[in-house]
């Protein structure tokens, strides 16, 4: 039976192996390049994240400052024992209010990142 293929069979097969064997190469290079644009872009929302968070803590931690020497203020000037207890009920609602906000946003971030990172995962190997 090997008798009776020809040269040109012979190299319409091999034609036929390379095409395939190309077209895999593409395939699996356009899959690659997909992952390696999705892993940076991961990375660069990651960092969007980290910055927001960052600067957050900060605003956090200005703002506690920022109470601390208005309590300060308060206690040496104005305050009564009343006065006093009606402000920080106010200023405890309005620190609870802004770790409230700070919770939800956080959460947001985390969410928009989860599904980022779910995407990647479920891209083709």
């Amino acid at each position: 039976m090997a008798e009776n293929i020809t040269w040109e069979a012979l190299w319409a097969v091999v034609g036929v192996i390379a095409a395939i064997v190309a077209c895999s190469f593409a395939i699996w290079w356009r899959i690659e390049s997909r992952m390696d644009w999705a892993k940076n872009d991961a990375l660069e929302k990651v960092s969007e994240v980290n910055d927001k968070i960052d600067e957050l803590r900060s605003k956090v931690e200005m703002t506690s400052a920022h109470l601390a020497e208005h309590k300060i203020e308060v206690a040496q000037k104005y305050a009564t024992k009343a006065g006093m207890s009606e402000q920080m009920n106010v200023l405890a609602k309005i620190v609870k209010d802004v770790g409230e906000r700070l919770d939800k946003r956080l959460d947001g971030m985390t969410e928009r990142l989860d599904r980022v990172i779910e995407a990647r995962n479920k891209l083709p190997h």
